[in-house]
């Protein structure tokens, strides 16, 4: 009774692993699965991340190169940056439009489309432009509220539209502050 008894379990269990032959496949195609629908949704937040990082760059670069091309050339020999504000301010938003691939270059801002879906939209503040001829030196500051949409968060039931604020300011200097004559290192005696 022994030996049948055994022979019995065995062929049990037999019949145990072949009914679950089935279900240990859909659990592997679940996970599998699972891990997929994360690599995406992971891969769509590191390409919104380079998406931040390049308008700010782009904004950057927009805003530098419309200060580049107002600075009035006569008083640099001299050390002196002065900016022409009317050719800055008509400039500034084609810059923008340009370099952040805008559908537009309004003064409320714009929307980058790829493939026909909406990307990011932009909306500025009012800029501030400083002709150099103050204690804050030429260039311009101006505030930029970037929304981002996002398709895979929204299928997570998020709301998939992000949204920062991001302000920028010129960063170039046209002259050497030890070489010209009518520097502030000069002048001061520092």
């Amino acid at each position: 009774m022994d030996s049948q008894n055994q022979e019995r379990c065995a062929f049990d269990m037999r019949k145990r692993i072949r009914a679950r032959k089935g279900s240990i496949s859909i659990v592997l195609i679940g996970i599998s699965f699972a891990i997929i629908v994360f690599a995406m949704f992971f891969l769509e937040l590191h390409t919104m991340w380079n998406y931040q990082y390049s308008i700010v760059a782009c904004a950057q670069r927009a805003v530098n190169s419309t200060v580049e091309y107002a600075m009035d050339d006569k008083y640099r020999s001299d050390g002196y940056n002065f900016m022409d504000v009317s050719k800055a301010q008509s400039l500034l938003y084609i810059n923008l439009r340009d370099d952040l691939l805008l559908n537009t270059d309004s003064p409320s801002g714009g929307t980058h489309f790829s493939n026909g879906k909406k990307v990011y939209s932009i909306s500025y503040d009012t800029p501030q432009y400083y002709d150099g001829k103050g204690a804050e030196g030429a260039g311009i500051v101006i505030k930029l509220h970037v929304t981002m949409y996002s398709k895979m968060s929204s299928a997570f039931g998020a709301s998939g539209i992000f949204s920062w604020d991001s302000i920028i300011s010129s960063t170039n200097f046209r002259t050497d502050d030890d070489l010209r004559a009518g520097s502030r290192a000069i002048l001061t005696g520092h």
